[in-house]
């Protein structure tokens, strides 16, 4: 629990935890989930886009 506490407060594992190496790969993890979250919110705005302009030049 103090490690969480560390973890959330200072956004860093504590250097002397026992599970230092296994909190620094679920940060990693969800920094990845993070960033594909992004990326997919960033190609859904491409694809409306994308649609708004189909919509517009058939209706032309």
């Amino acid at each position: 629990m103090e490690q969480l506490d560390y973890l959330f407060t200072h956004n860093q594992p504590h250097s002397y935890s026992e599970l230092n190496s296994l909190v620094e790969e679920v940060m990693n993890m969800h920094q990845k989930f993070i960033q594909s979250d992004e990326e997919m919110i960033k190609s859904y705005g491409i694809e409306q886009e994308r649609l708004l302009i189909e919509s517009r030049m058939m209706r032309n």
